[in-house]
């Protein structure tokens, strides 16, 4: 499954290279690694390819409003128990915008960079 995550977590930051993210980049990535299971059955593998490239300090995750992108303040972990929470609270199916909104920091971008140098077609199944 490792192998899995690291695509769904290349997934989401070359995504990122255009756009804040959805969650629903990464969950449908999931969805595909998994045999076309269901949002429910994904959801935990995109929270936690999410939840990892927060801990390597690659993404923010957060909300959007008039003024931009506006990431979540707290602790790591605090921000981690409120993914979990926003994760067992969404109601099916997941929109645009639920549970939250990603992007890059500076070394995320350097990241997408060089995956979509070194794998360029890592969106084709998307």
């Amino acid at each position: 499954m490792r192998v899995d995550l690291e695509k769904i977590k290349k997934v989401i930051l070359v995504d990122g290279l255009v756009d804040w993210v959805s969650i629903i980049s990464p969950l449908f990535a999931a969805r595909q690694i998994l045999g076309g299971a269901g949002e429910r059955e994904a959801l935990p593998l995109a929270i936690q390819a999410v939840k990892e490239l927060l801990r390597e300090g690659l993404i923010l995750v957060g909300e959007t409003s008039r003024r931009g992108f506006e990431p979540w303040t707290g602790s790591l972990a605090s921000i981690e128990q409120r993914l979990d929470w926003e994760a067992k609270n969404i109601e099916f199916p997941v929109r645009f915008g639920d549970i939250c909104w990603i992007d890059n920091t500076e070394r995320g971008e350097q990241m997408a960079n060089h995956v979509m140098k070194t794998e360029p077609d890592i969106l084709d199944d998307q």
